[in-house]
């Protein structure tokens, strides 16, 4: 089986690093199939996940592989955000079981289908074929008097020369931990704060975007905050639109307890 991909040597890297300096008593080491025929294509091909492991520690990136052998996707483990809002324990430890409960932001199985079809391409081109990559993680971008506000970056590669990014806005009470509703950070009603993030080109465009706006396009920063429009929501949009609006162009629509006043670097 065949895995001689940057990406490995990489997770070894960390896999040493991680046993320290002290002498240890050397661990071989071994592929563990952690699920088989996690996806069945509709030729019958079954794809198969497994991890590196070496010793007690455990390689922090999945291989989805072909029963041959050949690697169709590389995902990362998602990673969790630092606390560095000095949250209670308590607090936070909800805040990351939420974050545990929403689970990935993405579907392995798809990914997979699109990296297979990839596969297949190269194959009758008679081209080199490279698995695709995806991955997660979240950090904490910001936080107010009341409230953190976190961002989940999903890089997504099924193609590993086209990565796209999806990134995920998020708000928790500071002192208990529980996600906030996204129009309750805001002092206007929700047709004004829906108007006010969208407010870009034609009216008709303005409004159409308006009515699709979903919470988590919005992500806050300490000066501003950003609205990810995804590509295709609306006909006219055939790529992903990014509007940035500095807090004081949105003067008295948050939330006094509401507004981020910075935030240290995740």
């Amino acid at each position: 089986m065949k895995r001689t991909y940057t990406a490995l040597a990489v997770v070894l890297s960390l896999l040493a690093l991680l046993v320290g300096c002290a002498p240890q008593p050397e661990q071989a080491e071994v592929w563990e199939m952690e699920e088989e025929s996690v996806v069945v294509f509709s030729d019958g091909q079954t794809v198969d996940r497994w991890r590196a492991r070496e010793g007690e520690l455990r390689g922090s990136v999945a291989w989805y592989e072909l029963s041959d052998g050949t690697p169709l996707l590389l995902e990362d483990d998602p990673a969790e955000p630092a606390n560095t809002a000095g949250m209670g324990e308590a607090a936070w430890t909800f805040l990351i079981q939420t974050l545990s409960d929403w689970g990935l932001r993405y579907d392995p199985a798809s990914l997979l289908e699109e990296a297979y079809a990839r596969y297949q391409a190269c194959l009758d081109e008679g081209e080199e074929f490279a698995p695709g990559e995806v991955g997660q993680a979240t950090a904490l971008t910001a936080q107010a008097e009341q409230v953190v506000y976190l961002c989940t970056t999903v890089t997504v590669a099924p193609d590993p020369e086209a990565s796209r990014e999806i990134r995920l806005g998020s708000a928790f009470d500071r002192e208990t931990g529980q996600p906030l509703d996204f129009f309750s950070l805001f002092a206007a009603d929700e047709a004004t704060v829906r108007a006010a993030l969208t407010a870009f080109g034609e009216e008709e465009f303005w409004a159409g975007q308006a009515a699709a706006l979903d919470p988590e396009w919005v992500a806050f920063y300490p000066d501003y905050l950003e609205v990810c429009v995804p590509a295709q929501t609306l006909p006219q949009l055939e790529q992903g639109l990014v509007l940035r609006w500095d807090y004081a162009q949105l003067d008295g629509l948050l939330q006094p307890w509401a507004a981020p006043n910075g935030t240290e670097e995740p």
